[in-house]
């Protein structure tokens, strides 16, 4: 399990690395922050579990891609965090 802080920082970072964007309001949707398509999504959740540089892996964790299923353009960003934090081993 990651800390708030660490599940933060990838999830807003891999954000960042998809969007471009540079400022992500965890309050709102993925689509706020320009992940607005299945492809965003996807190369999003790509990143979360693989990236060695901003990933869930960055933070010497693992997690599962499975545990996004349910993840699309309408998901709250502070949803993705706390799937990040609780789901990461």
């Amino acid at each position: 399990m990651l800390t708030d802080e660490d599940a933060i920082d990838v999830v807003v970072g891999c954000i960042r690395a998809v969007s471009g964007v540079q400022t992500v309001d965890t309050t709102g949707s993925l689509d706020d922050a320009e992940i607005s398509n299945e492809t965003r999504v996807n190369n999003l959740v790509d990143r979360v579990v693989n990236s060695n540089q901003i990933g869930v892996p960055s933070k010497g964790q693992r997690i599962e891609a499975s545990q996004f299923e349910n993840v699309d353009s309408d998901t709250i960003v502070n949803a993705l965090i706390n799937i990040v934090r609780n789901q990461s081993a």
